[in-house]
This record gives C-alpha cells, sequence and structure tokens, in this order.
C-alpha cells in the first residue's frame, strides 16, 4: 500500500482544529508522508490583516514541529500569499504556490489503477476527523503507486 503524500494548507492561528489536524498528521508519519505545509492567509481577532495572520500561521506550525519533535520538516514550511486572491483568475506568487505548482508537476496523476485505493484512505482520513468532532479540514491529498 502507498503512503499518501499530504499537503496541508491552513491558517494555523486560526482554529484550534489546526493545531489538531497538523499534530494528527505529524504523529501518523509511519502512514501519511508530509510533503509540504503552507501557511495560508486569514484575518480575525487574533490577527491584524490577512498577512499578519498568514505570518503567524506559519510561525505557529514552527511551533508545532518543535513541540513535535518533527523539526526535520521545517524545510517543508512555506509562507503563503500575504494577501487574499484579488479575483479567481489573478494568480497571486508566494513560496507556498510557487512550491505547490512544482510539486504538482511532478507527481504522477491519479488514475484508475490508484483511484480506489485513494478514495477509500480519503473516506477514512475524513471520517476520523469527523469522529472526533473537527469539521473544515482542507488537505490536498497526492498518491505515487
Amino acid at each position: 500500500m502507498a503512503n499518501l503524500k499530504i499537503k496541508l494548507v491552513r491558517g494555523f492561528q486560526g482554529r484550534k482544529d489546526d493545531q489538531f489536524a497538523l499534530s494528527y498528521l505529524l504523529a501518523s508519519q509511519e502512514k501519511l508522508k508530509v510533503q509540504a505545509l503552507y501557511a495560508a492567509p486569514f484575518f480575525n481577532e487574533k490577527s491584524s490583516s490577512p498577512e499578519d495572520g498568514m505570518l503567524k500561521s506559519y510561525e505557529e506550525i514552527l511551533r508545532l514541529l518543535k513541540l513535535c519533535h518533527a523539526q526535520e520538516l521545517e524545510d517543508r514550511v512555506f509562507q503563503g500569499s500575504r494577501g487574499y486572491l484579488p479575483d479567481e483568475k489573478t494568480p497571486v506568487a508566494s513560496p507556498a504556490a510557487e512550491d505547490l505548482a512544482r510539486r504538482d508537476m511532478n507527481d504522477a496523476p491519479i488514475d484508475e489503477s490508484n483511484y480506489a485505493e485513494l478514495a477509500h484512505r480519503i473516506e477514512a482520513y475524513i471520517n476520523e476527523f469527523e469522529e472526533n468532532g473537527t469539521d473544515n479540514i482542507l488537505v490536498d491529498i497526492d498518491t505515487t503507486i
């Protein structure tokens, strides 16, 4: 069975389930391969702007890696855009966007030979989060066999 390669995109200062999602991911590295962690912009009462939210998210990811004794993953943490997309057609360059594009261009596509396994594993992963009362988890999952 192939390991799932995970690219997690979150605003890690926004809600407690963000830290839970990352901690669970780090504790499951025998099954889930962390490809990259992307700090997304967010704006709420804990931030002064989307950029400030993204920077706080980036620092929180690094803090959680240290707490979970997973500092070897620090080179896979990327800052997202400093603001929201201006519209649905205008890209915004960021280290996270560039890394995501680079990785996706090199990954094998999902096809008939690996789709059933991938769908089953995604469903099991999401069900575990639902059973633990979390929601709004955004995980981009790729697999190669």
